[in-house]
């Protein structure tokens, strides 16, 4: 939208907050027989957790989605939250931005809220948004990073195993009894990735195969 005319970061977040409805509606449909039928796109709109999943989506200019998990959380006193986006770590500097940006596997709120600006702004990169980590700092939350494609990571970390944010694979184990269809997408060239992290994305492909043989 940037590119046909100015737009306010308003605009950029309801844009932003539109297409999360689009995918929490589609994810939804996915999940039909275990899931709310009702999406999250407002805060107290759902009560009580009576239901295998919730879905949300983003509510409101001013935050990203990590601020929507964040406030669930704090809503129903569950004391840490998950993101799983693209990085797979807090680095000290910005990763897309300098390659040999060092990864920090625990780090507390004040130290966190340092690196990152102090004010939301649509595009940002950071891992947790600024909104979300002031929430979280004043709740005394934790926050638990992992990259969104790494689902071997995810599962250890659901079944409460020890977990590494370079690894991969679990929803997959839930949804393959399922039938349901899944396509999984690997990038090379990735900021950080090693020959090591290569070869870990190798053998999950593997595992993969193994969960999905079709």
């Amino acid at each position: 939208a940037s590119k046909i005319g100015k737009v306010s970061n308003e605009d950029k977040d309801w844009i932003g907050i539109h297409s999360t409805r689009l995918n929490a509606q589609l994810l939804r449909t996915v999940f039909r027989d275990a899931a709310n039928p009702v999406v999250y796109d407002a805060r107290k709109k759902i009560r009580a957790l009576t239901y295998p999943v919730t879905i949300a989506s983003g509510w409101r200019p001013g935050w990203s989605t990590d601020y929507v998990a964040a406030a669930i959380a704090a809503d129903f006193s569950i004391p840490e939250f998950v993101v799983a986006g693209k990085p797979a770590y807090v680095y000290d500097t910005d990763p897309s931005d300098h390659r040999h940006a060092k990864p920090i596997e625990k780090i507390s709120w004040p130290q966190y809220r340092k690196l990152i600006p102090s004010k939301w702004k649509p595009g940002s990169h950071a891992p947790v948004d600024p909104v979300a980590a002031r929430l979280s700092h004043r709740r005394k939350m934790r926050a638990i990073i992992i990259h969104g494609k790494d689902l071997k990571n995810f599962e250890n970390l659901l079944n409460g195993k020890d977990f590494s944010n370079e690894q991969l694979l679990a929803s997959l184990m839930k949804l393959s009894p399922l039938s349901i269809p899944v396509d999984v997408f690997f990038t090379l060239n990735s900021p950080g990735e090693t020959g090591e992290t290569f070869e870990r994305t190798l053998r999950l492909c593997e595992q993969i195969a193994s969960i999905y043989p079709e």
